[in-house]
């Protein structure tokens, strides 16, 4: 792979009750311990529903996808919802042949994933 493949970005904005994590780049796992970090950063402000936006994702390996499910956990423990939008090709076809795509929610844009959330958006 390139250098440029290697790039990885995160940003987040928080809107009402949920938080968009943003990620772009290679969700990698050296990139973890500071995802993880961010993750319990953003617990600590109450905020427990979670939209990853992977519109600039270009590649997961095996910790990310393993990083992914431990939000989902996490998540779940605290009573909220973690749900996905703008995936690639590649990472829908990862996720239906690990059958993750069954545990996890999956939009095709941000406005649906949004609504989704119904009333708790707004909060």
């Amino acid at each position: 792979m390139s250098p440029e493949a290697f790039h990885f970005t995160q940003t987040f904005a928080v809107e009402g009750s949920i938080v968009i994590w943003q990620v772009t780049g290679f969700l990698q796992e050296t990139r973890i311990p500071e995802m993880k970090e961010k993750m319990y950063e953003i617990f600590a402000q109450g905020i427990k529903n979670i939209i990853f936006d992977f519109e600039g994702l270009i590649a997961v390996d095996s910790r990310g996808l393993g990083f992914l499910i431990s939000v989902q956990k996490e998540v779940r423990h605290r009573d909220g919802r973690m749900v996905m939008v703008h995936l690639t090709a590649q990472f829908a076809a990862l996720l239906e042949l690990t059958k993750l795509n069954r545990i996890f929610e999956i939009f095709l844009d941000m406005e649906t994933a949004k609504r989704s959330f119904g009333g708790e958006f707004l909060q």
